[in-house]
């Protein structure tokens, strides 16, 4: 299969173009990015638009903001290309809905990059996770990329918060560990500290299918470094 990439900041400098140069199964084709010259450090041909690019690859892997990202997948996704994903998928909620539309319409493949689910221990918690049954979740995540490091310059995550930058992987995993949240309860920003804390609780149907709801508040920490909590209620 052959792949493009679709920027040439620090997450794609770190992570899509060294897993695409070594992943055996795929031809890295190449990047279109903002500005050439950084592309052009991340090996393979640099090409001059968008639409080349397209012209070129099966599939599209993009490592760009969220705003930027949603219109120039679903463009992909029409074209006929597989795409993986950043998260979140889009800046909004109405964004993120057309862009699922376009694949579904496309019948092209699509992968979220929540790369905590590759992780050892993740998977280790999982597993155990899947033997019991749950009534209740919370998850913690406690991050200081935004105070230094290569990420800290990023004005998307500045504008839009922990809960858009590292809040998807935590809503991952209470989805895959309770099941699918399918209401928001609340939701608080606090400007303050930009700090979240998602709790789940479950609901019930007629049906008796379990379902989960979502709620967050804003709690003030200090963080030097990244952290995850997770935390189940066992029935």
């Amino acid at each position: 299969m052959r792949i493009g990439l679709v920027g040439s900041g620090p997450w794609a400098c770190g992570t899509h173009a060294p897993a695409l140069h070594a992943h055996p199964g795929i031809e890295f084709v190449g990047v279109w990015a903002r500005r050439a010259d950084a592309a052009q450090a991340l090996g393979g041909a640099v090409f001059a638009s968008y639409a080349a690019l397209l012209d070129a690859v099966d599939a599209v892997a993009f490592a760009v903001p969220p705003a930027v990202q949603a219109p120039l997948a679903i463009e992909a996704a029409q074209a006929g290309k597989h795409l993986i994903l950043e998260k979140p998928i889009a800046a909004s909620l109405a964004d993120a809905e057309a862009l699922t539309h376009a694949i579904e319409v496309a019948s092209v493949g699509s992968m979220v990059l929540l790369t905590r689910r590759f992780a050892p221990e993740t998977r280790k918690f999982l597993a155990e996770a899947a033997q019991h049954h749950w009534t209740a979740g919370a998850a913690t995540w406690l991050s200081g990329a935004a105070l230094d490091g290569p990420y800290a310059a990023s004005r998307w995550r500045h504008e839009q918060g922990a809960l858009f930058d590292v809040g998807p992987h935590v809503l991952d995993l209470l989805d895959e560990a309770l099941g699918a949240i399918t209401d928001v309860a609340l939701a608080r920003r606090d400007d303050a500290s930009d700090t979240r804390r998602p709790t789940v609780t479950p609901c019930y149907s007629t049906s008796s299918s379990r379902r989960w709801t979502v709620a967050g508040a804003g709690t003030p920490a200090t963080c030097t470094g990244d952290c995850t909590c997770s935390a189940l209620s066992r029935s």
